[in-house]
């Protein structure tokens, strides 16, 4: 393409010899040519995601030059130093080759399914209309809710489109499936109706997009502040995306765009992913089949959503075991296809060999050496306490420090639930399909 446009500057050139030497506007076309190559080889070296403003700075000179250039070609074709033909043919070759490079406006949507959602759903529907760019679209599923939640999402009236499925189909899957069919945007995001976007959310999406390459985003997730217990979760959080998921982007492979903080091409989503319906974790399977078909993934610690994480024990039991179960059933479904690439095999080891090794030894290395076992905690947990510093800092929340102790705990229950969903999953094969919804509590 560089090429290309080497050529087209310099049969430029080669019409404006055609012009009285002593014209002005024979050196503004040489000028302004060489401006727009300047600014396209420019443009085309950018390739991190965290250039990405400098990217829409660029193509914007590049677009205003363009259309600079194509004005003194326009001046030059009432003159009659040079053939209005050439002119035209030259006008031509340069729309032709910049036209994809220039700023064209994205269509995002936004669909969110859901059910008895009546303390949050309006929060997060507010989050979506005051966003800085605004969604082309929001679509809201009601999954056959039979609290308030159809006259809360009545209230919006036209600013959102509502569809409802009479009755409910007990899976976020099927609803989202349903939804897809009325989502026109170039791009679709994923959220829950427990879940408030950042109000910089769909700009940071449409940011994402502007390279034609990516077919999905994961975005950055964070828990809502409620109990010790969301607290553990958002040193989870902490420790899972600034850690582990930024090393899994660097290459190129990620296993997780989070349901509630997740974007999609549609187009491709429509063709190549689409829904199965065979697991309880859709993000996963969505994230695999981008892999199977090689399609690129970037992670945006840009885009952020807050969401509602279970506030007591026996929702968060519920949750870690759907979440465990899906991995698995999601391993299994695609093992064969995903391993074809060495490096899906290694991040996969870590994930789930590794995985289970370390739940293991938590339980056994006590019961083997307990000498051995104060030290590897001790060492294990200072790991631990310092990404907990880290987050207190970053984002200036004490909280994270003071439920440590409870942390600790946590990562026990984890592994406890890790194996056991390893033994149903696994070993006996239970392919359990139940969808666990969890309490939810008003957003405030």
């Amino acid at each position: 393409m560089k090429t290309s446009l080497i050529e087209l500057t310099n049969e430029l050139y080669q019409l404006t010899l055609l012009f009285p030497k002593k014209e002005p506007l024979r050196y503004k076309l040489r000028e302004t040519a060489d401006d727009i190559l300047a600014d396209f080889i420019s443009l085309t070296s950018y390739s991190s995601i965290y250039q990405q403003n400098e990217i829409v700075l660029q193509t914007k000179n590049l677009k205003t030059k363009l259309e600079i250039l194509d004005s003194f070609l326009e001046v030059a074709k009432n003159q009659n130093w040079v053939n209005k033909e050439n002119i035209l043919r030259l006008k031509e070759k340069y729309q032709k080759l910049l036209k994809p490079f220039l700023l064209q406006d994205i269509k995002i949507s936004i669909l969110i399914p859901c059910f008895n959602e009546e303390k949050s759903i309006r929060k997060c529907i507010e989050s979506c209309l005051n966003q800085t760019k605004k969604p082309y679209e929001i679509v809201v599923v009601d999954d056959g809710s039979t609290d308030r939640t159809p006259e809360i999402l009545k209230s919006f009236e036209d600013k959102i489109t509502v569809v409802r499925i009479p009755k409910n189909t007990g899976n976020k899957s099927y609803a989202q499936e349903f939804g897809l069919k009325f989502i026109h945007g170039d791009v679709f995001i994923t959220t829950d109706a427990d879940t408030i976007l950042d109000k910089n959310f769909v700009k940071r999406i449409f940011l994402d997009f502007k390279d034609r390459k990516v077919a999905a985003v994961a975005g950055y997730v964070r828990s809502l502040k409620y109990n010790w217990l969301t607290t553990c979760r958002e040193l989870d959080y902490i420790i899972g995306q600034d850690i582990h998921k930024l090393a899994q982007s660097y290459i190129n492979a990620l296993f997780v765009i989070p349901g509630c903080a997740g974007a999609f091409r549609t187009e491709v989503f429509k063709k190549y992913i689409g829904f199965d319906h065979d697991t309880v974790t859709e993000d996963l399977d969505f994230t695999y089949k981008l892999h199977e078909n090689q399609f690129k993934i970037i992670y945006d610690k840009k885009a952020i959503a807050y969401t509602q994480d279970p506030q007591n024990l026996k929702s968060y039991i519920n949750q870690m075991k759907r979440w465990y179960r899906g991995g698995w059933q999601n391993l299994i479904k695609h093992l064969k296809s995903i391993s074809k690439k060495e490096v899906n095999v290694f991040e996969l080891s870590l994930i789930y060999i590794e995985g289970l090794m370390f739940s293991a030894l938590l339980f056994l290395i006590p019961l083997l050496n307990i000498n051995f076992f104060r030290h590897y905690i001790f060492f294990y947990f200072a790991v631990l306490f310092g990404c907990a510093v880290y987050g207190a800092l970053t984002r200036k929340r004490l909280d994270l420090l003071f439920c440590f102790p409870f942390y600790f705990l946590i990562v026990f229950l984890n592994a406890w639930i890790f194996w056991e969903e390893f033994i149903k999953e696994i070993i006996f094969k239970n392919g359990d399909l139940a969808w666990f919804k969890p309490e939810r509590a008003r957003i405030i």
